[in-house]
């Protein structure tokens, strides 16, 4: 095997395992948009859940269903600062209409707060 044909052979190689690896490791995106709906539960559990789209048009197997409302379901964990910060966020998102892009790091849209990556677009 001559210079070129291990360098091209590498090169696929690695070029192969950083698109599957980032394929496998892809985003779920869970709202887009101005926020309709945002409710936060305190108590033992605080949560928060949130939607783009009220209703059976928000469907979404990936969801929590609260009345006829499909959310993204957010809870705290660990870091107090972290929850109170995306807590912040999110409320002001939904008071000024501000559009948001939520995506969390699994296959669905319920966890904790860390699980999810919140950005405000306007």
């Amino acid at each position: 095997m001559n210079k070129s044909t291990l360098k091209y052979a590498i090169h696929s190689t690695l070029y192969s395992i950083i698109i599957f690896s980032s394929a496998a490791h892809a985003a779920t995106l869970c709202e887009y948009g101005r926020l309709s709906f945002f409710q936060h539960a305190g108590g033992a559990k605080s949560e928060i859940l949130v939607a783009v789209t009220q209703g059976s048009a928000g469907y979404s197997a990936l969801k929590y269903k609260t009345g006829v409302t499909y959310a993204t379901q957010m809870w705290q964990k660990n870091s107090d600062l972290r929850w109170a910060n995306r807590l912040s966020l999110l409320s002001q998102a939904h008071a000024t209409q501000s559009k948001v892009s939520i995506y969390s790091s699994d296959e669905n849209c319920m966890g904790p707060i860390d699980e999810f990556e919140i950005t405000l677009l306007d």
